[in-house]
């Protein structure tokens, strides 16, 4: 087996290796979702176990209303932190440059906002 190393296979190794880079945080994300609207799906039965009065009829179609309640927030907060995550990673070099920020510790904080983002969603 003959493999030549050209540019295109090149292009298509980085293509697969976004591509399953890509795969990887969308499979997580999905799980996540998944756990926190399993969460939300119980929490009326749980509630009603404990005997906390919610003032609702705790039916499928509750659950179904909190679990997607559930779910909505967890996209929020998402989108939240990939938006701070990427306004403090634009404004860190500006910080840099006119001297408000704290030079390369500045960035380590950034840095670590963001793999705190990788992991956690």
């Amino acid at each position: 087996m003959d493999i030549n190393i050209t540019p295109e296979t090149v292009g298509i190794f980085i293509l697969f290796v976004v591509f399953v880079f890509l795969l990887s945080r969308i499979f997580k994300f999905i799980m996540h979702a998944v756990a926190i609207g399993s969460a939300g799906f119980a929490f009326p039965v749980i509630m009603q176990y404990l005997g906390v009065d919610l003032g609702i009829t705790v039916d499928i179609f509750t659950q179904l209303q909190f679990a997607g309640l559930a779910v909505g927030l967890y996209l929020l907060y998402s989108l939240f932190s990939l938006v701070i995550a990427v306004i403090k990673l634009v404004f860190a070099p500006i910080k840099i440059i006119f001297g408000t920020g704290t030079g390369k510790s500045e960035l380590k904080k950034v840095k670590a906002e963001l793999e705190k983002i990788k992991k956690g969603n």
